[in-house]
């Protein structure tokens, strides 16, 4: 059985954008691997129904492997709590792109539109472990990352 993975704190990303999303390295036994940890709220942490919520909704994530969903390794210990750990994708958010874009070409447009909804419903027909359909609740400009690599597109 292999290791179980380590994770290292590197310091902030997007720094000064309001961001709480840290860089980390992911260590595996295989070599180093940029990630992204997304600490978990104090609120969060004190509240047992509202971790609990956290925890099954991150398993259910970390299942989920499609091309256009940003992997999700879990929940993973840091010196000050609980942080969920996700693959780095190497892009921008969407509303970043459409800022400065202003407008974008349609043939683009229909290339994000298309990835983002064979994603949504692929972790829609996933399904939870009770079977009840997945549905994401925050997708948005803010929430999407539109990568410069084929591995994650939207």
């Amino acid at each position: 059985m292999a290791p179980s993975p380590r994770f290292h704190l590197v310091g902030p990303l997007n720094s000064g954008l309001g961001s709480r999303a840290q860089l980390g390295i992911r260590l595996d036994g295989t070599g180093m691997v940029p990630v992204v940890l997304l600490p978990v709220p104090r609120k969060t942490l004190d509240d047992p129904e509202a971790l609990l919520h956290l925890r099954k909704e991150t398993d259910r994530a970390v299942a989920l492997e499609h091309p256009s969903i940003l992997r999700v390794y879990g929940l993973v210990p840091t010196k000050k709590g609980l942080a969920r750990a996700t693959a780095y994708a190497n892009g921008e958010p969407f509303r970043r792109v459409l800022t400065r874009a202003g407008r974008l070409p349609p043939a683009l447009a229909g290339r994000i539109v298309a990835d983002v909804a064979t994603g949504v419903h692929f972790a829609h027909l996933a399904g939870s472990e009770e079977g009840v359909p997945l549905v994401h609740g925050d997708l948005r400009p803010e929430t999407l990352m539109v990568s410069r690599s084929e591995e994650h597109t939207s």
